[in-house]
């Protein structure tokens, strides 16, 4: 009876997943959110299989919930690669964190729908999500060193502003070891080091005018 029971949910499962796939390959940007119908009728079916008692060893009410899980993690996958990619170019901080804090939501929506953290498609999504923050921070350096600067301490002020923003983004949960983070901390030494020598300028200058 068990086995019975199972046959009427597992495939019906199975099928939606593969139709909800079948359509997203064939959309010429798939996977544009990171919701899955799917989904979420297969953990209704495991749901309602476990509330029947169905024994939870059962492989095929095993496969039921893998399933469910699989094709959220997907989706959610895909929808930080398109957030990605259609951010390729950008070079606005604002759109940047944005975008970042966005992906990381549905992130954290996914975890609390019951997507484990450390699961693979979970953990490039997140990467995703670090990645856009830690970008954001570096345009906003970038900006920095361009700005013209004429007084003594701006480029210090600078500096610390965008260590701030740095510090947020570990915060956030960008790891300290990213590239990009290493990368915004060569922008900050090179703000500190237009600090140092414009010190030196306006030393110099006095020296002179004193002679």
């Amino acid at each position: 009876e068990t086995d019975a029971w199972m046959e009427l949910v597992l495939p019906p499962a199975q099928e939606l997943v593969d139709r909800e796939r079948k359509v997203d390959r064939e959309r010429k940007f798939p996977d544009s959110t990171p919701h899955s119908p799917a989904a979420e009728v297969a953990r209704t079916f495991f749901a309602l299989c476990e509330g029947m008692g169905i024994p939870p060893d059962h492989p095929k009410l095993i496969k039921t919930e893998m399933l469910a899980y699989a094709q959220r993690a997907r989706r959610l996958a895909c929808y930080s690669q398109n957030v990605l990619q259609e951010l390729q170019g950008v070079t606005a901080s604002d759109t940047l964190k944005e975008a970042a804090e966005r992906v990381k939501g549905h992130c954290l929506d996914a975890i609390n729908w019951g997507l484990g953290r450390d699961h693979p498609d979970m953990q490039k999504a997140l990467a995703v999500s670090y990645m856009l923050i830690a970008e954001a921070v570096r345009q906003t350096a970038l900006n920095k060193l361009g700005t013209k600067r004429t007084k003594i301490g701006e480029a210090e002020a600078a500096a610390q502003e965008v260590e701030a923003l740095q510090q947020e983004a570990r915060t956030f949960g960008c790891p300290a070891n990213h590239e990009i983070m290493g990368a915004i901390g060569g922008l900050i030494l090179r703000l500190r080091e237009e600090e140092g020598t414009r010190k030196r300028q306006v030393n110099a200058e006095k020296r002179k005018a004193q002679q």
